[in-house]
């Protein structure tokens, strides 16, 4: 985001597993940014199966190097170590909130591209299989409207962590710490989780139950811009340019430089 403002599309990359992002829900999202009028476009792709390593996953390698040099023996020091991280303390019960309005398909775990779009002001959805197959335009919508309200935030459920059993694992591991107040943190955590006063530590009540589409700048087509940062721009610019490729002439010596040259006169 620059100015307040977003870029009229918006390209997203997924691995190909239908429990967390290919299934209907996750459409339904992509096609709700649309009708929302978040972004005029919205790309989801998927990576042929058995070639899923996607440019993300190069960073995690920087996670293991990072420990290899230094210790991280709470969650609070491997935070730490990582640029930009914090936790993950509410959610929105999204899927929940879209269930009642979300229509019944079959076969969106198939193609591996899909393009939402808006057309005479209604939502069109376009898929494919490979990146050089021709679109082909859905027949119909993954969402019949759009829920009324907000999403209600999802309570975190700790009922299948045994705090006890966790509690002297930890224990046992005691020796492995270098720092005396290592045990204590995890005893602590561990009881916070028992007792239900982890989630009140963690959550921000004056963040608390946002929607973030409520908060995001809608499109104008008075607005429309292309937001790329310069470095992309320069990267952009050297793979699209046309390489020049030419013969230079070659330098002709006489007889005498010739045997000058084997006998390492210059």
């Amino acid at each position: 985001m620059e100015g307040n403002r977003l870029p009229a599309t918006l390209y997203l990359q997924a691995d190909n597993c239908f429990r967390e992002n290919k299934n209907k829900f996750v459409l339904a999202f992509c096609e709700l940014l649309i009708r929302c009028e978040i972004f005029t476009e919205v790309h989801l792709s998927f990576l042929i199966v058995g070639h899923t390593h996607e440019d993300v996953d190069c960073a995690f390698s920087k996670i293991s190097e990072t420990l290899h040099k230094k210790d991280a023996e709470t969650l609070e020091e491997l935070l730490a170590l990582l640029p930009r991280t914090g936790l993950l303390t509410d959610m929105m019960n999204v899927k929940g909130w879209l269930a009642p309005a979300v229509n019944e398909v079959c076969g969106v775990s198939r193609p591996l591209h899909y393009k939402f779009t808006k057309s005479d002001q209604e939502v069109k959805t376009f898929y494919k299989g490979q990146h050089d197959h021709p679109w082909t335009q859905l027949s119909g919508n993954f969402l019949s409207y759009v829920p009324d309200g907000r999403p209600t935030r999802l309570v975190p459920d700790y009922s299948n962590i045994d705090c006890v059993v966790q509690m002297r694992e930890i224990t046992n591991l005691q020796h492995m710490f270098k720092k005396p107040t290592t045990l204590n943190k995890w005893i602590q955590f561990y009881e916070s989780i028992g007792n239900g006063t982890f989630d009140q530590c963690l959550s921000d009540e004056e963040n608390r139950n946002i929607w973030i589409l409520d908060h995001l700048p809608k499109q104008t087509q008075s607005e429309q811009f292309v937001c790329v940062i310069p470095e992309v721009i320069r990267l952009m610019e050297r793979e699209t340019e046309v390489p020049e490729i030419r013969f230079r002439k070659r330098l002709h010596q006489t007889g005498q430089d010739k045997s000058d040259t084997k006998r390492g006169k210059t």
